[in-house]
């Protein structure tokens, strides 16, 4: 439910949400108030609108871009893709083999040597900093992974 309310865009219907799970966490054994509470909030969920957002055009767009620490040392290939809104990815490989570092590059946390990096907003971002407070990177490490690959990506989709 929290992610139906997040799609909102609503604080306020955010808060009621995050007030219902407090509310579950103190009344466990009342389960017939708890489904009349979230179907009033589900209720007021669905007088909202929500709408698609374009997926025809990407959201970002690499050419050839590629990162190098030095002479001798890390180089990440050159490398082209092209984001869509919605589409899922999985970035596989070896320690090592810059996952990190593509990612930092797309997320504007590192700057790349070699290629072109385009973002395509709603809003054209003002300047370097507006650009960057619309991304954002966040590393994530898990101890073990429950259920198949698929399930894992759309979980982390969303």
């Amino acid at each position: 439910m929290l992610d139906v309310a997040a799609d909102t865009q609503d604080m306020d219907i955010y808060r009621r949400c995050i007030a219902l799970t407090d509310w579950k966490s103190h009344h466990e054994s009342e389960e017939a108030d708890f489904i009349t509470k979230s179907l009033e909030l589900l209720e007021d969920i669905g007088k909202f609108s929500v709408t698609v957002a374009d997926r025809s055009l990407p959201v970002l767009e690499a050419k050839g871009i590629a990162k190098s620490y030095g002479v001798g040392k890390f180089y990440l290939s050159p490398i082209s893709i092209s984001i869509k809104k919605g589409e899922i990815y999985g970035l596989v490989g070896e320690n090592g083999n810059g996952k990190t570092t593509l990612l930092r590059i797309l997320a504007k946390d590192l700057s790349h040597n070699v290629g072109n990096l385009k973002y395509h907003f709603n809003s054209k971002p003002k300047d370097a900093y507006d650009l960057r407070t619309k991304l954002v990177y966040i590393p994530q490490r898990t101890e073990k992974w429950y259920g198949s690959l698929l399930d894992n990506l759309r979980f982390c989709a969303f």
